[in-house]
């Protein structure tokens, strides 16, 4: 098992639900430009946590 150093972060954004009483999906609700899970998502990526291979 590999282990992990203090700067190695992980980061799991939750995203699903049916969203009965609003009709359509919460995630795909705009906020400021974009949908609510890409401004959720740039967040976590402009944090550091998320690296890109």
């Amino acid at each position: 098992m590999a282990s992990l150093s203090r700067t190695d972060v992980a980061a799991l954004v939750l995203a699903a639900g049916s969203s009965r009483r609003l009709g359509q999906p919460k995630q795909l609700l705009p906020f400021r430009g974009a949908t609510l899970l890409d401004a959720t998502v740039g967040h976590v990526r402009g944090s550091g946590s998320a690296k890109r291979s």
